[in-house]
């Protein structure tokens, strides 16, 4: 009775932190390498749960040792970047890209956490283009059949489009 209690309350908690947002759930989210630090938004789903997306920028601008300044033009390159996705009560997820010349050089260090059950599937691949990079993964939870999941990060000019 007690776990029971517990969980309602836990469960208010979530229902009164979502109902609190402000922010609206749209079908992709950009993330501006211009301005760069952390940003996030939240991705509508097809079954309507909004997924929480987090872009950290995790290097230092690269400085230009002859004029000891940033270039702006290398602002943008040789940085990495930590993309997090969060479906609340199913699963968190996360890659690194690296970002030069406007490219994405390498994808790596994915994880994926499931709330309950295990990982069944998990592939980061950067495509050939070196514009896309795609963390997609397979969760079997206890109860209930597998769900499917993924995180598609695009380069796009200065922006870093993620979706589903």
């Amino acid at each position: 009775m007690k776990t029971i209690l517990l969980a309602s309350i836990w469960a208010m908690g979530w229902n009164t932190i979502s109902m609190n947002e402000t922010v609206e759930a749209s079908e992709v989210f950009s993330y501006d390498m211009n301005v760069g630090g952390e940003q996030s938004a939240y991705i509508e789903t097809e079954s309507g749960i909004d997924l929480l997306v987090t872009i950290v920028e995790i290097d230092e601008p690269v400085q230009n040792q002859s004029f000891n300044r940033v270039s702006s033009s290398l602002e943008l390159e040789n940085k990495t970047y930590l993309v997090k996705g969060s479906l609340p009560l199913y699963w968190d997820a996360s890659y690194k890209i690296t970002v030069n010349n406007r490219l994405i050089t390498r994808a790596f260090e994915s994880k994926v956490t499931p709330l309950s059950g295990k990982i069944s599937q998990r592939k980061l691949i950067r495509e050939s283009s070196n514009k896309r990079a795609r963390l997609e993964f397979k969760v079997s939870p206890l109860i209930g059949s597998d769900k499917s999941g993924k995180l598609v990060s695009t380069i796009n000019g200065s922006q870093l489009i993620i979706s589903k």
